[in-house]
């Protein structure tokens, strides 16, 4: 049985007195229409985002595991090691090839916002012409054009060779390979002010591939960052060893297919 959230404050305890003695007591599950929809959709409702209690009720369902989090970045610090090595190389190769041919400074950083609010240097191949960047039209970061990059700028995105420096973010400890995407330092500044509790998607380590990456479309809004935050808050409640290896495996197979099969907003999915 799905119950709305809001009716089982209003209604009082006369109407709980009714569900446990129809339901609760027959051993019939309920679930309040929440709930449901974070089952249909694999993320919170953006009204529960909304509620300050139901973003806390929401994170604090979520069983703290010290050993997962141990074995979680002593993985994290092996698998980069082994990258590191692997992939030394094309490191040096992609540096070569944007230096000598386009002239660019390799390497792009960028202000992020990182565990429990710490701000951290994240690290990039660039792809992008340099230009100057429009700090007041914060999502005008997101809405690039194809003329916007170079030739190798393209490739490198398109299968995501971009992402190889941030190696060196998860040895520092910045990031985790699995986590909620850190936001630009800028963005975060103007959206925390808009979204309740916004700083509660900070509480676990950000990561290079996220569960909101895989499900949502870069932000162009206030409104798609409360979409974003929650599919973050998602993760967060049902942060698990099972899930990140999930994330993994789904993130490795969207390199290897089109961008236009992901990221559909949850009306379309359902047409489909």
């Amino acid at each position: 049985m799905v119950v709305p959230y809001n009716s089982i404050f209003v209604s009082g305890l006369k109407f709980l007195n009714y569900l446990a003695k129809e339901f609760i007591n027959k051993g019939i599950i309920i679930k309040v229409d929440f709930d449901f929809y974070e089952e249909m959709f694999g993320r919170i409702s953006e009204e529960s985002a909304k509620y300050r209690l139901w973003v806390l009720k929401t994170v604090a369902a979520r069983e703290q595991n010290n050993v997962y989090i141990a074995l979680k970045r002593l993985f994290d610090i092996a698998l980069s090691l082994i990258c590191m090595v692997i992939f030394a190389v094309p490191f040096i190769a992609v540096c070569l090839v944007i230096k000598i041919f386009y002239g660019y400074d390799p390497i792009f950083k960028q202000r992020r916002i990182g565990y429990l609010g710490k701000t951290f240097n994240i690290y990039k191949f660039i792809t992008m012409k340099p230009k100057e960047k429009d700090l007041t039209d914060i999502f005008g970061e997101y809405a690039k054009e194809k003329n916007d990059y170079f030739a190798f700028g393209t490739f490198l995105r398109r299968f995501r060779l971009d992402e190889l420096p941030q190696i060196l973010n998860i040895l520092k400890g910045d990031l985790s390979f699995v986590g909620p995407r850190p936001v630009w330092d800028k963005e975060y500044e103007i959206v925390e002010k808009e979204i309740p509790d916004y700083a509660v998607r900070n509480i676990v380590r950000p990561g290079i591939a996220g569960w909101a990456q895989l499900n949502f479309r870069a932000v162009r809004s206030i409104e798609d960052c409360l979409t974003r935050f929650s599919y973050d808050i998602y993760y967060i409640k049902n942060i698990s060893l099972f899930f990140d290896v999930a994330i993994i495996l789904k993130t490795i197979k969207r390199v290897f297919i089109n961008d236009k099969k992901y990221a559909k907003p949850e009306a379309e999915k359902v047409k489909a």
